[in-house]
């Protein structure tokens, strides 16, 4: 009896332990990101004319055109990332009030790792107003690139 005591403890510690390394990983299904409405997807920038300079199409996808400027105004807005010239969000809630949106992620650039609180108000089909921060002193005016 004394034994089968020691294999209930042994599995409930290797439960456990396989829990938790499920969860570390991401198996688990602890929620969902959130997606960017379709009206936003696509290639922005402040200059229009510039877009054919800064946006390319690669293998279907459009991407920042080589040599990237890391200071351009552009994004790439897809579904569950957004991607600026020296960053990449990945979305995790899409808040909408009225023509307006906050999209909460993860940032990440080339030192690290930063939650975010993006900011899109939709000022006509074809133009927005961006800013990567709650801060209005932020805000840019985005075209949307036709590629």
């Amino acid at each position: 009896m004394r034994n089968a005591g020691a294999k209930i403890v042994i599995r409930r510690g290797l439960l456990a332990a396989t829990a938790g390394m499920t969860a570390l990983c991401g198996l688990t299904s602890t929620g969902h990101a959130d997606s960017i409405p379709p009206l936003l997807l696509g290639a922005w920038t402040s200059y229009p004319a510039d877009c054919p300079k800064i946006f390319a199409r690669r293998g279907g996808a459009i991407v920042f055109r080589p040599p990237v400027d890391k200071f351009a105004q552009a994004v790439i807005i897809e579904p569950t990332q957004i991607h600026a010239p020296a960053s990449i969000c990945r979305v995790q809630t899409v808040t909408r009030k009225g023509d307006a949106y906050a999209i909460s992620g993860e940032c990440q650039d080339s030192i690290s790792y930063t939650p975010a609180t993006l900011r899109i108000k939709i000022q006509s089909p074809g133009t927005m107003v961006y800013s990567p921060s709650p801060d209005a002193a932020l805000d840019t005016t985005f075209a949307k690139c036709s590629l």
